[in-house]
């Protein structure tokens, strides 16, 4: 099922990306290219907060990551990991490690954070009441 992409508000400010289950690299890599194509349409910063399924495919992803974050439009913000409630106590920690080995290896683009819930990312951008989370 291919992911949904979509803008969190008029101001057009966030992108939401929800991975669905099962994804591929090649869906995570179309999705971001697909928001990255949503970034360029406008001239101010754009946060893109990324839904992520309980299970991810094979492989090394921070092969995937890197190569998304080298592809970034300039005007891309933060951008924010939200695993699934049921795991996001589990792979908190490790994710965080993760996201800091991103920033190091790609200083000049937006910081990745991993966030516990969407409401905690759209809150810490400024848009807690302008998204129908799902």
């Amino acid at each position: 099922m291919p992911a949904s992409i979509r803008w969190t508000s008029e101001q057009k400010a966030s992108i939401l990306i929800e991975l669905v289950e099962p994804v591929t690299w090649e869906e995570f890599h179309r999705s971001v290219r697909d928001s990255h194509e949503m970034v360029r349409e406008v001239d101010h910063t754009v946060h893109l907060l990324i839904q992520v399924p309980a299970e991810m495919p094979d492989g090394n992803p921070l092969m995937h990551f890197s190569s998304a974050a080298k592809r970034q439009p300039v005007n891309i913000g933060r951008v924010f990991i939200v695993p699934p409630d049921n795991r996001a106590n589990r792979i908190y920690s490790f994710a965080q490690r993760l996201s800091l080995i991103i920033n190091k290896v790609y200083p000049g683009k937006s910081h990745v954070v991993f966030m516990q819930s969407l409401e905690q990312a759209l809150a810490l951008i400024g848009e807690n009441e302008t998204i129908a989370l799902p």
